[in-house]
């Protein structure tokens, strides 16, 4: 039954078909409930059907929806992959293309970060770190994706000793009040394309412990940063 159809039936109307494949029975049900739910299943069916509890917003009241047998065993057993897909679509890589596998790419992608994030929680949940001191989803996609975007990836020659010098200042300096985010180490210490350019007008200087206000900035991490005789900022951000 279409969609349409289904719902003219009313809430709660569901359509079943089934199938043998080999020994296998396999049941097709399509649910109608605020909209319209198929499932596929080779270890139950629509019966048999029981009550449910929903909300009507027409009425203003709980009513009684006739619910089939498989939907309530999903309900109840639903778990991982579920939790996987809703994290997915919180931020999931838009792009529009009518070929298939630029679609199954990003999506391959997107699962991959979502998982490393999650085993990200499980380490610092392990470690005893705070829920606030964690990154949120957003954020972690957001170092993902800017490193990607920005650092170096045809670089020949070794890159910067790795120092957590500027990092952890900062971190330290964004304890005490807001502050103007920095690129990722990823892309501030990868020695590629970091050109200085004169701005017209004057900014504060991005490193810690720095009060100077130069016109001098980075143009890939577009950050002010002195660049005079007596403070080479630039060189200290970019290295350490």
């Amino acid at each position: 039954m279409c969609d349409a159809e289904l719902k003219r039936t009313g809430r709660g109307s569901f359509d079943q078909k089934t199938a043998m494949v080999g020994d296998t029975t396999l049941h097709a049900v399509k649910w109608y409930d605020n909209r319209s739910v198929s499932l596929l299943s080779d270890y139950i069916g629509a019966h048999p059907v029981t009550d449910v509890d929903r909300w009507d917003g027409k009425q203003k009241k709980v009513i009684r929806v006739p619910c089939p047998a498989v939907v309530r065993e999903y309900n109840k057993n639903m778990g991982g992959v579920d939790l996987l897909d809703s994290l997915i679509a919180l931020y999931r890589t838009k792009i529009r293309s009518k070929k298939w596998y630029h679609r199954l790419m990003f999506h391959f992608i997107d699962m991959t970060t979502v998982t490393a994030w999650l085993l990200y929680k499980r380490d610092c949940s392990s470690t005893g770190m705070s829920k606030e001191e964690q990154i949120r989803l957003y954020t972690f996609k957001s170092y993902i994706g800017e490193s990607l975007c920005k650092s170096g990836k045809n670089l020949e020659h070794k890159r910067g000793r790795p120092s957590s010098t500027i990092a952890g200042e900062y971190k330290e300096k964004r304890k005490r009040g807001p502050a103007t985010p920095i690129p990722v180490p990823d892309v501030r210490l990868d020695a590629t394309a970091h050109w200085m350019v004169i701005d017209e007008k004057k900014g504060r200087c991005k490193v810690p412990g720095c009060k100077g206000t130069p016109k001098a900035k980075c143009q890939k991490c577009d950050i002010y940063l002195c660049f005079t005789s007596t403070s080479n900022c630039f060189l200290r951000f970019h290295t350490e």
